[in-house]
């Protein structure tokens, strides 16, 4: 990817945040990993877990949470509870 010129990879949440940091060779930063409709169906502190467990994983394949920028995928959906986005913004500040 890199050799293509590309610094900023967003992907499915339906993919692993550590395999693809493998895969990306850690040059390319990563948007993501957490499902989009999770701000609608889950609750806060659901979203919020899954944020950490999201962040957790990519350092513990990255080192550091260096090159991660803590995501929804593809935009918030319609329905979204502000209650969630709040979850998933504490937990990116977090890190």
């Amino acid at each position: 990817m890199e050799d293509m010129g590309v610094d900023l990879f967003n992907f499915t949440h339906m993919k692993d945040i550590g395999d693809t940091r493998t895969k990306t060779g850690g040059k390319v930063t990563l948007l993501g990993n957490i499902p989009p409709m999770s701000l609608v169906k889950n609750t806060p502190d659901e979203v919020y877990q899954m944020a950490k467990d999201c962040a957790d994983r990519y350092i513990e394949v990255n080192g550091s949470a260096k090159g991660l920028l803590l995501s929804i995928g593809g935009g918030v959906p319609m329905g979204a509870a502000r209650e969630c986005i709040d979850a998933l913004l504490k937990a990116a500040k977090e890190y």
